[in-house]
């Protein structure tokens, strides 16, 4: 899990804006995916971000995290993040 708590780090660069208190740890524990799908995951919630002229956030993240296991053809695991809000797909 460590590992991939660093993909999730290093995905996010220092200079996007990100909003406080995304626990990356959590991230990489309920998602068990790869650097790639993170990878996507990241760029997708920072577009999603981009759009509405906020930092990326939970919810952005969460979004990209679904559109991604639905290429993968996969069921996004129940997150359960408190706060959880939607962003329109």
């Amino acid at each position: 899990m460590a590992e991939r708590q660093r993909i999730w780090q290093v995905c996010i660069p220092h200079e996007a804006p990100l909003d406080t208190g995304i626990d990356l740890d959590e991230l990489a524990r309920m998602f068990p995916l790869p650097g790639a799908n993170i990878s996507n995951i990241v760029l997708a919630a920072a577009f999603l971000a981009a759009a509405e002229e906020a930092p990326i956030g939970l919810a952005h993240l969460l979004a990209a995290t679904r559109r991604e296991y639905l290429k993968m053809g996969k069921i996004m695991p129940q997150a359960g993040f408190a706060g959880e809000q939607e962003v329109p797909q």
